[in-house]
């Protein structure tokens, strides 16, 4: 939970993103059954709630606005609305930084996580840091540690993951210092994640922080959290030759990430099937799934073109043993 308010010095803003023009409707307002059901209104209704944001912000309604960028965090998110994302938290960033509130941390780490999924590395690492700064002089060791794991997620997609590395080592750190089980098992799988990177490929040290992230996220009843780190344990444990273990957490998993991830977790999922498949020997089923994984990361958007360039090399290599089975 963020702490309510800290009045304090104001960093200079970032440049401006293009702005979501005003286009205010009645929204359909329903009482949501489930979390699936509140997301699926929140899709519906995005365009409106931007454009309420967008005009909160021109009117000088700066609680309003930043109290929209936490609403819009979440369903925000995925690759095809990374965008919105950014406009959103950079408007909440400033609203808040203009009050001297706290969640002006908040919205520059969600804002750099925007930025990384746009594939804006540089710009991202860049933010983040103004949010370790900014979190350092509050002593908030909790927003410290969110942003330091942010910045570490922008390096380790612009494939550096020996600069990410000490960051997710201290944002562990204050996380088990806290005793935040939720932020240690994210801090673990995000370990997990850089050590699988084919700059430092230790897939034991990847299958431990994993495993580790794994149990954590189902102890605390966190399904999605449970089902993101199985992915990429996934990927670890047929590197250790247990692609049939592999293949059985995969199965598990997959319904809640098709009721509850976005299109560029799908593509990820996909993705490990596919090569779970390929390490067991079954290739029709694993250049099916390859296939899958290039459909959704398509509809991801340009935040996703790193995943499908992957999974094209791993299709067009599929392909290729199939040719020259004696190569």
């Amino acid at each position: 939970m963020v702490p309510a308010a800290h009045r304090g010095g104001r960093q200079g803003h970032q440049p401006v993103p293009p702005p979501v023009q005003p286009r205010l409707h009645q929204p359909r307002h329903r009482d949501a059954p489930d979390a699936k059901a509140a997301l699926d209104w929140v899709e519906t209704e995005r365009a409106n709630l931007l454009a309420a944001q967008q005009r909160a912000a021109d009117s000088g309604w700066g609680e309003l606005v930043y109290e929209f960028g936490e609403v819009l965090w979440n369903p925000l998110r995925p690759n095809y609305t990374a965008s919105e994302l950014v406009r959103s938290q950079f408007l909440g960033a400033n609203a808040a930084a203009d009050a001297g509130h706290i969640l002006e941390i908040v919205c520059r780490t969600r804002q750099g996580f925007g930025e990384t999924n746009l594939g804006h590395h540089e710009a991202a690492i860049a933010i983040c840091t103004i949010a370790v700064q900014r979190a350092t002089e509050v002593g908030d060791p909790w927003l410290e540690s969110g942003a330091l794991s942010t910045r570490a997620r922008a390096h380790l997609k612009a494939d550096d993951p020996h600069a990410a590395r000490p960051d997710l080592e201290r944002a562990l750190e204050i996380a088990e210092e806290m005793n935040d089980a939720r932020s240690v098992a994210l801090r673990h799988r995000r370990l997990g994640e850089n050590a699988l990177h084919p700059k430092i490929a230790d897939a034991k040290l990847a299958a431990h922080h994993l495993r580790l992230a794994a149990s954590m996220f189902a102890g605390i009843g966190d399904h999605i959290g449970h089902a993101r780190t199985t992915m990429h344990l996934a990927r670890a444990l047929p590197l250790n030759g247990q692609a049939a273990e592999a293949l059985t957490a995969l199965t598990a998993i997959e319904q809640s990430v098709r009721d509850y991830g976005s299109v560029g977790y799908l593509g990820d999922l996909y993705t490990v099937l596919g090569e779970v498949h390929a390490a067991l020997g079954n290739t029709a089923e694993a250049r099916h799934h390859f296939g899958q994984a290039i459909d959704y990361y398509t509809a991801a958007g340009p935040g996703a073109d790193k995943g499908k360039a992957t999974v094209l090399g791993l299709r067009d290599a599929l392909d290729s043993d199939l040719a020259h089975p004696n190569a």
